[in-house]
């Protein structure tokens, strides 16, 4: 039935004008006729076939499988109203409340509702790097809907399957191992396995995520890696493997320190005496410990090459150790490390040893010290601890000390808080308009009444109204996380 024919019979009637099924579709016309009302009721719907089929272009296939429904979400959605800010934070594209809302998603145990898994997804996809806690959010819808888009396929497959491991870019791959280095150490080093087939670089991109869960077990494919050709890939096995309490290569390191240091008593003003710390100058490192990157000579002027051997080597041994190999007590072990006369010496290699071991007491007792550049011991000082730190540090470097704190979303003690918002009021430019944000989803609801007092500008002065509406937007976050509920 031909458009021109569909048109004649609505205008002058089916009693008057006869009409035929689709050539093309003959077996659906007479299905139509065959269960018609009436006349008018199977030239309708004929009429509809046809304007449908000729819209398309094309007969429709048949699909002969089966579409698998979306499982049942065991999570809970988050209500209406965090729903709505949600959307609003997309379509905004305020990347601040966005992930700040993913954060309180996740930590709930909750999920996003059907209707902002897809939108959620595309910015999964423009922001990669921040995709896994997104994709938690979006719960079993957005693992359903990825099996039928494959734009979003590669979401998930990014951080749940090895099936790509051989065809997937060198981001993927590398994303993917070190996810697998957390979960499941020993997994990701059988990856390794054809690991010299890759260039230099590569290789050394890869042996450097085995810091991720180091341990003894690691040992025996670190060791092989000592014949690899490349220098910079020896250099960072080497390191791994001095970092590691009871390899081959972290014991001759040890013992170097047991046979030069020893611990002696000095009488102090005739009658009181003092343990101190003394180097043995005539006992020199072996061969193979310049062979695992020991400097020969020291590059600190004025410093022996003994004492700059013993700072290099206290970077890889843990202080417990230490202290036991004395029969000393870790504070005692301390006390008499940080107050010997090459203590400055000693400082910047024990920061490394308490990163790496996350030891909380080295960590308080260099900041004690008035450690420079110490901003990130603090992550491993005690949280009751750190706030005398944390004020001192805000003096000196203010933002680096900022950016620690806002690592987390955790809410700000109210003293630091308000010492924060005192050298904004001063300086308004030390930080960015998206910091600012940041910054009120971690303030303390108590402050909010001395925030209140600088929304109105204490003077027409350009520094002024900026910080004023830095502040009235502040203000505006912290309402609004007040109104959430998860």
């Amino acid at each position: 039935m031909s458009d021109q024919k569909i048109i004649k019979t609505a205008l002058l009637g089916t009693d008057k004008v006869t009409f035929d099924p689709i050539p093309d579709l003959v077996g659906i016309g007479n299905r139509i006729i065959a269960g018609q009302v009436d006349k008018e009721d199977a030239f309708l719907k004929n009429a509809a076939v046809n304007f449908l089929y000729h819209e398309s272009g094309r007969i429709p296939d048949v699909y002969s499988g089966a579409q698998q429904g979306c499982p049942d979400e065991e999570k809970t959605e988050v209500d209406a109203f965090t729903g709505f800010q949600i959307k609003s934070a997309l379509q905004l594209k305020d990347d601040v409340l966005f992930y700040y809302l993913v954060y309180r998603t996740n930590q709930a145990n909750k999920i996003f509702s059907a209707d902002l898994v897809t939108i959620a997804l595309n910015k999964a996809l423009l922001q990669k790097r921040k995709a896994e806690a997104v994709l938690k959010a979006c719960g079993e819808t957005g693992k359903w809907l990825a099996g039928i888009n494959k734009n979003w396929a590669e979401l998930f497959d990014s951080v749940s399957s090895g099936q790509d491991w051989e065809t997937g870019n060198l981001e993927w791959r590398l994303n993917y191992f070190a996810g697998l280095r957390a979960e499941a150490p020993s997994d990701a080093l059988a990856l390794l396995a054809d690991l010299q087939q890759e260039n230099a670089n590569v290789r050394a991109e890869f042996i450097a995520l085995l810091e991720i869960n180091l341990s003894i077990n690691d040992e025996t494919f670190l060791m092989s890696v000592l014949n690899d050709k490349s220098k910079k890939v020896r250099d960072i096995a080497v390191y791994l493997l001095k970092l590691v309490p009871g390899t081959a290569v972290n014991q001759l390191f040890l013992n170097y320190l047991i046979n030069s240091l020893s611990v002696k008593e000095e009488r102090v003003m005739l009658i009181a005496k003092k343990k101190v710390l003394t180097i043995d100058p005539g006992v020199t490192p072996g061969d193979e410990l310049f062979k695992y990157g020991l400097e020969k000579i020291s590059s600190q002027k004025g410093i022996d090459d003994a004492v700059f051997w013993v700072a290099q080597i206290f970077e890889f041994i843990d202080i417990g150790t230490l202290a036991s190999k004395f029969n000393l007590s870790v504070e005692d072990w301390l006390k008499l490390v940080l107050g010997d006369q090459n203590a400055e010496v000693f400082k910047p290699f024990l920061k490394n040893t308490a990163i790496h071991f996350k030891d909380g007491l080295l960590s308080k007792k260099l900041l004690e010290s008035g450690i420079e550049n110490g901003i990130e011991l603090l992550k491993y000082v005690n949280p009751k601890e750190r706030t005398t730190f944390i004020k001192e540090l805000l003096e000196t470097d203010f933002n680096r000390v900022l950016d620690l704190l806002l690592e987390s979303y955790d809410i700000i003690e109210k003293v630091i808080a308000e010492r924060i918002f005192k050298k904004l009021s001063d300086n308004p430019y030390a930080i960015h308009t998206n910091v600012y944000q940041k910054l009120a989803l971690s303030m303390p609801d108590s402050l909010l009444p001395l925030m209140k007092k600088f929304e109105t500008p204490a003077s027409d002065h350009y520094q002024a109204k900026y910080f004023s509406n830095q502040v009235v937007a502040m203000v505006r976050y912290i309402e609004l996380r007040q109104t959430l509920k998860f």
